[in-house]
């Protein structure tokens, strides 16, 4: 089967094609965001007559970071040496990311449900929001996930998620979410506890900045991009290989160097074949009353598995899709479910 660029393709040739000089970079040899990738992006930047990030103001630095693409800060260097090496794609079906999305949030969901991602780096394909601090909302295309470590503040080193929302020939908008967190709105308000810090820092907020609906978005946002990262390693997870990039290639169409998994095949089509069935909602009965259809919003719970105490103990995820409740709008009361994906 052959398949055209993905998002995260185009992304990374524009990536590339402002920032040649890592084209050499050796696979892996930064692979982690820490001294030695912070150290990479001093000398990319110094190649380009730029002054060092530790000499230029925070706001500028931060206004640079947001709208040139050839500034590249160490997590993107990590990023690059990273997916040079494991190039693989999660093609999300639209449906099941809709689904993921309209579930009930997963702000209590553990983090640790997220210690075994597939790849040290992947890409989820799948559209995605977020907004800037003044209430701008982006959509995005897709993201690039990994777990990584950073040093804080006070010199000690944190273990934590990057999740780096694709903007097509634009940076990145980089989300680092902490584990030690614990749970997933937990990880989302450290964010904008972060940027409340930044701010301070830089004599107050941007003009429309509300520090309540901007918790409220990052919650959104983060929650949006851990549910499609849970569903990857939850229990039974719906996906497959369905493109591996072969040695050669040729003609006028360039086809992905990723290799890429389809997520959500059946899962999506049993959403759409619902849809379809049970479209025309509730009826009514002899007695004239309506009882609406109506669909059950997909939740996430986990479980252990693994002896307690071992090394191969983990905790699991796992996803209820939406169910449909009442689909032919029984008016006597009783209730019929029908699952509406899997």
């Amino acid at each position: 089967m052959k398949r055209r660029m993905t998002s995260a393709d185009r992304w990374i040739d524009a990536f590339l094609a402002a920032n040649p000089e890592l084209a050499d970079l050796r696979a892996g040899t930064y692979a982690a965001s820490g001294e030695e990738a912070a150290a990479a992006a001093v000398w990319l930047m110094g190649r380009r007559g730029l002054p060092a990030p530790s000499k230029m103001g925070t706001a500028e630095l931060l206004r640079a970071q947001s709208e040139d693409i050839s500034l590249a800060v160490p997590e993107d260097v990590a990023l690059w040496s990273r997916w040079r090496s494991c190039r693989h794609v999660f093609d999300f079906d639209p449906d099941l990311a809709a689904a993921l999305a309209a579930s009930d949030s997963p702000d209590s969901m553990p983090l640790d449900a997220l210690a075994r991602l597939p790849y040290p780096i992947q890409y989820v394909q799948a559209p995605i929001s977020s907004w800037s601090p003044s209430g701008r909302a982006f959509s995005h295309p897709g993201f690039f996930a990994w777990r990584d470590t950073q040093r804080d503040a006070g010199g000690g080193v944190r273990d934590v998620l990057l999740v780096f929302l694709v903007r097509e020939g634009r940076p990145c908008v980089r989300l680092s979410l902490d584990l030690a967190c614990g749970t997933v709105g937990g990880a989302a308000d450290s964010l904008v506890d972060a940027d409340l810090a930044l701010y301070g820092r830089l004599g107050g907020p941007p003009g429309g900045f509300d520090a309540a609906s901007a918790r409220s978005r990052a919650r959104e946002t983060a929650g949006d991009a851990l549910s499609l990262l849970l569903y990857l390693v939850s229990d039974g997870a719906d996906r497959e290989v369905v493109y591996r990039p072969s040695g050669g290639g040729g003609g006028t169409r360039r086809l992905s160097p990723s290799t890429i998994h389809s997520v959500g095949a059946r899962a999506g089509a049993a959403l759409r074949a619902a849809r379809i069935r049970y479209g025309g909602g509730g009826g009514s009965g002899p007695s004239g009353r309506t009882v609406s259809a109506h669909v059950r919003a997909g939740h996430w719970h986990c479980h252990w598995h693994g002896a307690v105490g071992s090394p191969e103990r983990r905790l699991v995820p796992h996803w209820q899709p939406p169910v449909l409740v009442n689909p032919g709008g029984r008016e006597d009361g009783s209730t019929v479910v029908h699952r509406a994906g899997r």
